[in-house]
């Protein structure tokens, strides 16, 4: 083990050097075949002295196959990037690639959006709006939805109370008509 070899030993260093557990990944596994896996990972101290450490690896999959169950509206998706903004997980986007120019990368660096949507455009053009939080495990959760199903139901509910209103401000006109001729009579 190496410390300055991050690829293959930060499993063991980075949960020390940080003094609390930490997730490390994902990364490939050598003795799986390759397999991607993310590791949590405990340092144990004994009186203030490091004793060793105790980890478990998930597969990358499992995580994936998580995240990829949820939806959002009708094709809305939720998908994984790791603490700089890079795709980890993506329904449309290949692992270790950015959104692009529609969004600033530094945006993640913040732990949420904050409860702000963030509107941007996809690569296949569709206009989109996003919200993302900070997992324990320093990825970010990013859910997705197209802004024309976010306002359908506001639509729909304008469009179901627009013949409403015009109907109530007609009778109320009608109304006041008929009263003023009566006054006036």
């Amino acid at each position: 083990l190496y410390p300055n070899d991050p690829d293959h030993s930060a499993w063991y260093f980075l949960p020390i050097q940080r003094g609390r557990p930490s997730w490390i990944g994902p990364f490939p596994a050598t003795s799986l075949n390759e397999m991607l896996i993310c590791s949590y990972v405990v340092p144990i101290y004994k009186s203030g002295t490091f004793i060793g450490l105790l980890g478990m690896d998930i597969p990358l999959d499992t995580i994936v196959e998580l995240v990829s169950s949820i939806h959002v509206y009708d094709t809305g998706f939720a998908c994984l990037l790791d603490a700089d903004g890079t795709v980890i997980y993506h329904p449309e986007l290949q692992m270790g690639s950015t959104f692009g120019s529609s969004i600033d990368n530094e945006l993640f660096k913040r732990d949420t959006s904050e409860g702000m949507l963030i509107r941007y455009k996809s690569s296949t053009g569709v206009d989109r709006q996003m919200s993302f939080t900070t997992l324990s495990t320093g990825m970010k959760l990013v859910v997705v939805a197209p802004v024309e199903e976010i306002n359908a139901s506001s639509r729909m509910l304008t469009n179901a109370t627009l013949p409403i209103a015009i109907t109530v401000v007609g009778v109320i006109a009608l109304l006041g008509f008929l009263v003023m001729g009566r006054l006036t009579d």
